[in-house]
């Protein structure tokens, strides 16, 4: 019957009279939230699980140590609080990416909030909690809306820094990449050169007051012409950024939005791997 209720959660609305069988436990709160909540626990647990598997059936053609980085007698937390799963994560990624024959990508970032943002308790000075959260920053396809690259920061973390990082990776996984669209946070003079000295044409949205002065970077009076040249054309180039935003917006409809990890780096390896489970390649956590 409970799981009965939860797949009914999940893919429709469930009778409402059913839900008063179950002892949430906590006041004030919906017995429909609570479950919502246990079930994307317990599909998470279940989703990092299959990328171990994944990881320990791929480990001999990675030429990968199964002791170092898969202990048997290790918990899921314990495995991703470790870090060595990280790297070995991000050569997954780029394996579900490499076939693709696509040629623009797109940056952005999205938060995601952690176990402590549950908590509503009061410290001994009268204050509140602080919600604690992670924020990934992601290059997709804006066709085939595939995750090429993943960086993950605290949440008080700016974007730009992580851009050229994240355009390096994107350029490995990928030799067919040729254009990368990005919003006003990534219109930056040493980023559009960094794009630009390895094979990709940037195409940021400019402010208002943007002029052709270079400094030093003559990769931005080349965009900022471009713009002026053929603003239609630009535009249109541009606006396939909003591809992104639908990427991010499924990604946490298939995955969940919320961290279970504690530890920071357990939690960067919890992003991860919902990276790839994202790909249509993966089993469906679902």
């Amino acid at each position: 019957l409970f799981v009965q209720n939860v797949t009914a959660l999940l893919y429709g609305r469930p009778d409402s009279e059913d839900w008063e069988h179950y002892d949430c436990g906590r006041r004030g709160t919906c017995p429909r939230l609570l479950l919502k909540r246990f079930a994307l626990r317990f599909l998470f647990q279940q989703s990092g699980a299959r990328v171990l598997c994944l990881v320990d059936i791929l480990r001999h053609p990675l030429n990968i140590d199964p002791a170092a980085v898969l202990p048997s007698d290790s918990t899921l937390d314990y495995r991703l609080r470790s870090g060595k799963l990280s790297p070995l994560m991000d050569r997954l990624l780029a394996l579900t990416v490499a076939h693709l024959e696509e040629t623009t990508i797109s940056i952005d970032s999205t938060g995601f909030q952690d176990r402590r943002g549950e908590a509503k308790s009061w410290n001994g000075g009268g204050k509140k909690h602080p919600k604690g959260w992670r924020k990934a920053h992601i290059t997709a396809g804006t066709k085939s809306h595939r995750i090429y690259a993943i960086q993950t920061t605290p949440g008080e973390s700016g974007d730009a820094p992580e851009a050229n990082p994240l355009l390096s990776i994107s350029r490995e996984n990928s030799a067919s990449l040729r254009e990368i669209v990005g919003d006003t946070a990534y219109a930056s003079r040493t980023i559009l050169t960094h794009a630009e000295s390895i094979g990709l044409r940037p195409t940021m949205k400019l402010r208002s007051d943007a002029t052709l002065k270079s400094h030093g970077h003559p990769a931005w009076p080349r965009m900022v012409r471009r713009s002026q040249d053929d603003p239609a054309n630009f535009a249109s180039i541009y606006h396939q950024r909003s591809n992104i935003e639908s990427t991010n917006s499924s990604w946490k409809h298939r995955v969940g939005g919320r961290l279970w990890m504690r530890h920071p780096v357990a939690q960067d390896g919890e992003l991860r791997c919902k990276a790839i489970l994202h790909h249509p390649g993966c089993p469906d956590p679902i």
